[in-house]
């Protein structure tokens, strides 16, 4: 989807947050003028040091007010995923991850990772281009439901978005997430 309809969509539903993290991010940080946020903190998870390189480099030079947290991690890694989980993030986009990643450290993720939303999104179509012919990810809603997590999703040409809620009871007294 085209990043402003994506974000007004996302944060249509999540509300306002203080603080993102982005697992797997690549170069989801160009986007952040899309997000109509002001953010305290942006968090950006990626595996290859080159590309996290580039990330800071960008905010040093145009996204001031916002302060950046960048993790080198593979995400396969137990010990290496455990360092997220300390903090606290009012919404953790995981764009086009967890279909490369093994179910049991998806789960581990979402579990572990505090945080308020979740919005995880997966390709409708198939590396040839063609739709899926089932593109909603059936293991993925078992998983949320026998976790207990409630989710509602948004559907684009090319992906579908799940918005996953964990915690409620962290909103502060303007109504916005940490």
């Amino acid at each position: 989807p085209h990043y402003k309809q994506f974000f007004k969509d996302v944060f249509g539903v999540v509300g306002k947050t203080n603080h993102i993290l982005d697992l797997g991010c690549g170069f989801n940080p160009f986007a952040l003028p899309w997000m109509g946020q002001t953010l305290k903190t942006y968090a950006a998870v990626e595996l290859y040091e080159k590309d996290v390189a580039v990330i800071k480099t960008y905010f040093q030079k145009t996204l001031h007010q916002t302060r950046l947290e960048t993790h080198t991690i593979d995400l396969e890694k137990k010990e290496q995923r455990a360092l997220l989980y300390k903090k606290k993030y009012g919404l953790v986009f995981a764009l086009k991850l967890f279909d490369l990643l093994k179910k049991k450290t998806v789960e581990d993720l979402v579990r572990n990772i505090r945080y308020c939303w979740l919005a995880a999104s997966f390709s409708t179509r198939t590396i040839a281009g063609k739709r899926m012919n089932v593109p909603r990810r059936g293991w993925f809603q078992k998983m949320l439901r026998r976790l207990g997590y409630s989710f509602t999703t948004l559907n684009y040409e090319n992906e579908l978005v799940y918005l996953v809620k964990k915690e409620n009871k962290s909103k502060n007294k303007t109504g916005e997430h940490p």
